[in-house]
């Protein structure tokens, strides 16, 4: 979620007590207000299409009735997996973080550690990162600069002859990566042609932009339409998600309840399968 930050600010505005009276008659004023209660009277409600840690913490920090609290989230979710309409090998790697915190820096050390000497090994071309966050998205791109490795991009802030360049330059084969940033997808839902590989650096907010962003893949229908400079042709496409214990809901929205206990809890921090067609009624 983009400028979380201002809800933050919002929430530690409320209940404070006023500096200056401001020619208020206190004998109008209840009394728990002036006591600094208020908090405990407030009832506050809070709408979401999912479950996130962010409106948890708020939640569960600002939620201060004295009446008590209620929640009610759906039991279990079915994961928009089953809405990818191509097959393709799905990779997901589970990542160690200690905390919160550190879940950045823990997630492009393994980023460069694990997935790009996989990715540079198996001369996989024609990939596209998909990055939630644009700190990361700036941070991946400065990475990428030093290692004066292939790529183009495209973020909210992209202009739109850039977005129409990088689009070209990347389905021509010119570049070998795509640094796509998910709050540009969120307003432009632009089709990205072309791909070959998928590499989630985190999994997206909006569980209907994994199968979105997924179905892009080029599996092979149109190879022979398209005049790109490729040195990849006979490998498989392939998808490859990065996620930690700080993302279960997120994980849980894309791939359904049941797998995601298993991924976030089972022996393998690797696990790998394949996605059959929408048509065959498989998931």
């Amino acid at each position: 979620m983009q400028n979380w930050q201002h809800v933050q600010l919002i929430f530690d505005k409320l209940h404070l007590q006023p500096q200056e009276t401001h020619g208020c008659d206190f004998s109008r004023v209840r009394s728990w207000c002036l006591q600094g209660w208020s908090k405990h009277y407030c009832q506050t409600l809070m709408f979401s299409s999912f479950q996130a840690p962010e409106i948890n913490a708020v939640f569960t920090k600002m939620g201060l009735n004295y009446f008590g609290k209620v929640k009610i989230a759906t039991a279990e979710l079915p994961g928009s997996v089953c809405q990818i309409a191509v097959r393709i090998l799905q990779t997901f790697k589970r990542m160690e973080c200690g905390s919160l915190v550190d879940s950045s820096d823990s997630r492009f050390d393994f980023f460069v550690s694990e997935v790009m000497p996989q990715i540079q090994s198996s001369l996989r071309t024609q990939t596209m990162i998909f990055i939630p966050n644009y700190f990361d998205f700036v941070r991946l791109r400065n990475y990428f600069i030093k290692e004066e490795l292939s790529f183009t991009e495209i973020s909210e802030y992209t202009s739109r002859s850039n977005v129409s360049r990088a689009r070209s330059l990347f389905y021509r084969g010119d570049r070998q990566f795509l640094l796509y940033t998910e709050r540009f997808h969120f307003f432009n839902r632009a089709r990205i042609g072309g791909v070959r590989h998928v590499v989630f650096y985190q999994l997206p907010y909006y569980e209907e932009f994994y199968s979105e962003i997924t179905n892009y893949v080029d599996s092979g229908r149109d190879r022979g339409q398209m005049a790109v400079k490729r040195t990849d042709c006979g490998s498989a496409a392939s998808c490859i998600v990065l996620f930690s214990r700080f993302d279960a809901h997120r994980l849980e929205r894309v791939v359904g309840t049941s797998r995601s206990m298993t991924l976030l809890h089972g022996p393998q921090r690797t696990v790998t399968f394949v996605t059959e067609s929408v048509t065959d009624g498989q998931c």
